[in-house]
């Protein structure tokens, strides 16, 4: 209260951003109640000392909309970070990482400061994020012999049918569902539907095909795909709809060409 009624903008302007814990610099400033010019000194003095944290951006240029945090609180969710994700790989040393929506959750902070926590983590290089997933710099998925065998076993009926693959259901009766999600987060497998999944080489080799097919006929259907492949229905579908997601592909009546 002293600092508040008394103090100086830096004091101010600190005792507010321990109030908030983290937010835009447009919200501290308006909780500090100060003049511009004032504000604009107690910050880089802030910064200066460390006492003030830039979450997101480029950590020497505050802007308006920076989201930025004391330094207890930075630290406090800092090391709720680091704890959550050190605890994950010691039970699942066998995931490449984390869901960042599953920290989120179990991270008791809003959902903007735990991405800009994640993004400040990732420019020091003690985070890596990919996609969906978090982990720590220094973890890497290792495989015993006997988890290594069962992949090689696995992966050499992708190579012995390449568009008439092992299902996911299969995939996971034979390896186990750590191992398998292992696969998927390596990026050694791509699920392309909730059932069917492909290595990334079979699906480049399906592109290369279907715009052969689109080269032959200007436009092809489901069963000269499947004939191309020599498989089923049931791949050709699902591995048809996925480059149609992809936007590789567009669906025409009961044809297909490429899109574009």
């Amino acid at each position: 209260m002293k600092a508040l009624a008394k103090g100086s903008p830096e004091e101010v302007l600190l005792q507010a951003l321990i109030t908030l814990g983290a937010a835009p610099f447009d919200q501290l400033k308006q909780a500090a109640n100060l003049e511009a010019v004032s504000s604009e000194k107690a910050s880089r003095d802030l910064l200066s000392s460390g006492q003030m944290v830039i979450l997101d951006g480029d950590p020497e240029n505050l802007r308006s909309n920076s989201w930025v945090a004391a330094r207890s609180y930075w630290e406090q969710g800092r090391e709720s970070y680091l704890s959550l994700l050190t605890d994950f790989h010691q039970k699942n040393p066998l995931r490449l990482g984390m869901p960042t929506e599953e920290i989120k959750s179990r991270i008791k902070l809003a959902p903007k400061l735990v991405t800009a926590i994640a993004e400040h983590l990732s420019q020091q290089g003690e985070v890596v994020v990919q996609g969906a997933l978090a982990r720590l710099a220094d973890h890497q998925v290792e495989f015993s012999p006997q988890q290594q065998a069962k992949l090689d076993q696995l992966m050499s009926r992708f190579t012995a049918s390449p568009f008439s693959p092992p299902t996911i259901k299969d995939c996971v009766a034979e390896v186990g569902e750590d191992l398998y999600q292992s696969l998927v987060a390596l990026g050694e497998l791509v699920p392309v539907s909730a059932e069917v999944v492909f290595r990334p080489g079979d699906i480049e080799q399906a592109v290369a095909d279907v715009r052969q097919l689109a080269a032959e006929h200007g436009s092809f259907t489901l069963a000269q795909a499947r004939d191309h492949w020599a498989t089923t229905r049931r791949y050709v579908q699902d591995l048809l709809e996925y480059l149609d997601q992809q936007g590789i592909t567009i669906r025409v009546g009961d044809g297909r060409k490429l899109r574009g």
